[in-house]
């Protein structure tokens, strides 16, 4: 008896399911959605993006919301600019113009 196919298991799971194989931008609301990187000149929505997440997800990072709304622009300039540094990324996530996620990562160090 040969296994059934991964489309197949999907489909058992959730018969509403459709198996794509091509992703577009998720419409929601007549806005796309859209995943861009951060870049020092989109410091400022890196930033407002940061601090809206640790107020609404504190335990999800390593550091606080009372001591990062203190952070200058000019080390918030810096951060952005290690999301483009080699073997670092960070995206965000926008709806239309509003930032509504945010991911980074780093490499650990040696």
């Amino acid at each position: 008896m040969q296994s059934p196919s991964r489309e197949e298991i999907i489909k058992s799971a959730s018969p509403e399911y459709e198996l794509r194989t091509e992703f577009h931008p998720v419409e929601r609301n007549k806005h796309m959605w859209t995943i861009e990187r951060i870049t020092p000149a989109a410091f400022e929505i890196y930033r407002e993006i940061r601090l809206r997440a640790l107020q609404e997800s504190p335990t999800a990072f390593g550091s606080l919301y009372s001591a990062e709304v203190t952070v200058h622009d000019a080390e918030w300039k810096r951060r952005a600019e290690r999301c483009c540094a080699e073997r670092h990324i960070g995206l965000l996530a926008m709806d239309a113009k509003l930032a509504c996620g945010i991911v980074r990562a780093t490499p650990d160090t040696e």
